[in-house]
């Protein structure tokens, strides 16, 4: 019996180690099948999330195609456009380009140079300039004279107007028409902070002021233009010329003054261009004693204009 107890023991296993052996088989089944369903809906979530992200790759890339009828993200002031309306708005990647970012580079270090003085440091051009404030002490150390502004309150309006009569104290220097600087850096964009009307104004101080300091040329950037049209949201993209592109012939050389005047000489700059050319030539001949008082006429003379041209060619080389 003792040593039947273990054959019928065993026939009794096996009877029920055939049901045991069924649900056992059964158990460790569903063990493997639980793992399974785990890697399978990991690796469903794992296709998804690869799709998500190919969906927003795709997006992106259609927002970055002029071509594509994807509107960009316009945010809150494009919603509340008025039937009819526009606004503009900074490409989002237009500013990181490197010609814009060097260019921008350049022109904090210019100003900060000229400022060092005055103990005034530029981090930001957009929120360091907008307010006139800054830009009243780089025209003042610039034309070496003070401006003659009444005090005004730090609100908005009085930095509204510090602003409008520092703008137009260098348009006056500047030499450009009320239509000139209203188009390129009016006062509604500067206290916006408009990154393009902020550079193109700190670029004619340079070419003006600075012409030896070089800046890097074909800089643009590109703004998104939203319309609201029959209730619809639409867009353009524009492109705004900061600096012109640079001539093959010369391109390595840096600007000198007269490259500086020869920018002057448009129809709508014409009477500054004049009076900066005829600064240029009497402070060259000051020391010959000859002084001219009308380019036009004294050099419609042959013999007079030679006279001219020859000291000044001297007192330039």
């Amino acid at each position: 019996m003792h040593h039947a107890s273990p054959y019928m023991h065993g026939g009794s296993d096996t009877r029920g180690g055939g049901e045991s052996g069924v649900g056992s088989e059964g158990s460790g089944g569903g063990h493997a099948m639980s793992l399974v369903d785990k890697l399978n809906t990991m690796s469903r979530v794992r296709r998804r999330r690869q799709e998500a992200e190919a969906l927003a790759s795709e997006a992106r890339q259609a927002m970055e195609d002029p071509l594509m009828p994807i509107t960009p993200e316009i945010g809150p002031v494009g919603y509340q456009l008025a039937e009819g309306d526009e606004c503009s708005m900074l490409e989002p990647h237009s500013k990181e380009q490197p010609l814009v970012k060097e260019l921008i580079q350049t022109l904090i270090e210019w100003i900060n140079k000229k400022l060092i003085d005055e103990r005034i440091l530029v981090r930001d051009i957009e929120a360091d300039l907008y307010d006139g404030q800054v830009l009243q002490k780089l025209l003042e150390k610039l034309t070496g004279s003070s401006l003659n502004q009444p005090e005004l309150t730090q609100t908005e309006m009085g930095q509204r107007q510090r602003l409008k009569f520092v703008l137009e104290e260098i348009n006056n220097v500047l030499g450009v028409p009320d239509s000139y600087a209203a188009k390129n850096w009016p006062i509604a964009a500067i206290f916006s902070k408009d990154l393009v009307a902020i550079l193109r104004l700190l670029v004619a101080l340079v070419r003006r002021f600075a012409p030896d300091v070089r800046l890097p040329p074909s800089c643009q950037l590109t703004l998104v233009i939203v319309r609201k049209l029959n209730g619809i949201l639409q867009h353009r993209r524009q492109v705004e010329v900061i600096t012109e592109a640079a001539d093959t012939t010369d391109a390595s050389m840096e600007r000198d003054a007269i490259s500086a005047l020869v920018d002057c000489a448009v129809p709508e700059k014409l009477g500054a261009f004049q009076r900066i050319l005829l600064q240029f030539v009497n402070q060259h001949l000051g020391k010959l004693n000859i002084v001219v008082t009308d380019l036009q006429r004294q050099l419609d003379q042959q013999s007079y204009a030679g006279s001219i041209a020859q000291p000044v060619v001297q007192q330039l080389m």
